[in-house]
């Protein structure tokens, strides 16, 4: 929720700027500093708050963490907000101090209850994470309404998301909406892209793919990447906008290379497709292992048939299998079923009917009729399991009814044989896709 503001003491009303054609002397520069100093040892918070900012950067003086703490921490005594929400923001990054998070809260909230949209910002992370004090999402939604509505983008950004998600509020995707607009007309990418989301699928707002894609681009614009996806995917699909392989592709690239998996994923299916772009197996087979070493399921599934067929990579059967195993464990049924296959075929690895068994099932519960009409045979021929002619007619009627057409002609057989009484299963030869 929080974003780090890297603001800390570059702000004051004493700073001074040369130019570059006249620079300023180590002598005047010395003198001024004198002068800040005095005006600070007499009180004026922001002279404290400007010597504070020479201390931590060596500006005309030697770098001193401790002298920057101790004339900050003076001018936040005195009631000085914005040094109270810097002292906040160095206690919370370990900045010159030692890492405080009960401290920060502190000082955050003496900021915040001065109205320093910053502080209020801040506090509400604070409250959202748990860091510093008891976790309350009703506290965090509180001080974030209190920073939006004094124009802050990130807090805009942030309370749409509480409205959306209904953390510390009541869930409202006209509320969410209403907040994500703000954020928007801010130049926030990422309630461009939400607000995108929220006109793609009519939440809180009538539904235009048009608007998304016009809130999409303003994020993509800006270097965003889950809307540049979203943009690749909207010209692809010919949603909201004319229908380009071309731009999809485009917009594909710039995600994949800021290490999206889904555009990743995304621009290497362009590429073992020739879709928008010349075909190569190669540069596909390359995009998809950087999707898949992130644990994107489908490009984990996708590089080992890459290392089955040999397509784009040296064929390996081994490295097939380890990839289909990655895709697999996490629920993939396609990639269950040809896990299975190898392990019926021992293919990359030790032959094993019980594994077989164990991950054509597990496809086959996800209703992949490839997957029940080999369990089908398992059970009818007894692999790896006590032979079965009444489970391997079950599964063999789900494959059927599921529109497996080997499994439909199967079972015509087995009908006419049996005139019709579908009494017993006959074996065939297993199949991979």
């Amino acid at each position: 929720m929080r974003k780090i503001l890297l603001l800390l003491l570059i702000i004051s009303s004493m700073t001074v700027w040369a130019s570059p054609e006249f620079q300023i002397s180590p002598k005047f520069e010395q003198q001024q500093f004198e002068e800040i100093k005095t005006r600070a040892e007499a009180g004026d918070t922001d002279a404290q708050l400007e010597l504070a900012r020479r201390y931590y950067e060596g500006n005309g003086v030697e770098q001193s963490f401790t002298d920057f703490f101790k004339w900050l921490k003076t001018a936040a005594e005195q009631d000085y907000a914005w040094a109270q929400y810097c002292l906040g923001w160095s206690y919370e990054n370990g900045d010159g101090v030692t890492k405080s998070m009960t401290e920060a809260v502190e000082w955050y909230r003496k900021a915040a209850e001065q109205g320093v949209p910053e502080a209020q910002h801040s506090l509400a992370g604070c409250y959202y994470f748990g860091d510093g004090v008891a976790k309350s999402l009703a506290e965090a939604a509180k001080w974030t309404q209190k920073a939006a509505e004094q124009n802050y983008p990130e807090a805009q950004y942030n309370l749409g998301r509480c409205y959306e998600k209904e953390e510390g509020v009541a869930k409202s995707y006209s509320e969410a909406v209403k907040w994500y607009q703000k954020a928007a007309e801010n130049n926030l990418p990422e309630a461009q892209f939400s607000l995108g989301l929220c006109y793609f699928y009519g939440n809180g707002v009538t539904k235009s793919k048009t608007e998304a894609v016009k809130w999409y681009q303003k994020a993509a614009d800006q270097g965003y990447a889950e809307a540049q996806y979203n943009l690749g995917w909207c010209y692809l699909n010919g949603e909201g906008v004319a229908k380009s392989s071309t731009e999809a592709v485009k917009w594909f690239t710039m995600a994949a290379e800021q290490g999206l998996a889904e555009a990743q994923f995304n621009l290497g299916l362009s590429y073992e497709k020739g879709t928008g772009v010349t075909k190569s197996v190669t540069e596909a087979a390359k995009w998809y292992r950087k999707a898949a070493e992130q644990g994107y399921p489908k490009a984990q599934f996708n590089l080992g048939c890459c290392y089955h067929s040999g397509d784009g990579v040296a064929k390996s059967a081994s490295e097939a299998v380890k990839w289909y195993r990655k895709a697999a464990e996490q629920g993939m049924h396609e990639a269950q079923y040809n896990l299975g296959w190898c392990y019926d075929n021992g293919v990359g690895v030790t032959k094993s009917y019980a594994e077989a068994l164990k991950w054509y099932n597990k496809a086959a519960n996800q209703g992949y009729t490839k997957a029940q009409y080999n369990l089908a045979i398992m059970y009818a021929n007894g692999h790896g399991v006590k032979k079965s002619d009444e489970e391997a007619l079950k599964w063999l009627k789900k494959a059927a009814a599921g529109g497996d057409h080997t499994a439909q002609e199967a079972l015509k057989e087995i009908e006419k044989a049996q005139g019709g009484s579908s009494k017993k299963s006959s074996g065939s030869s297993r199949k991979r896709k």
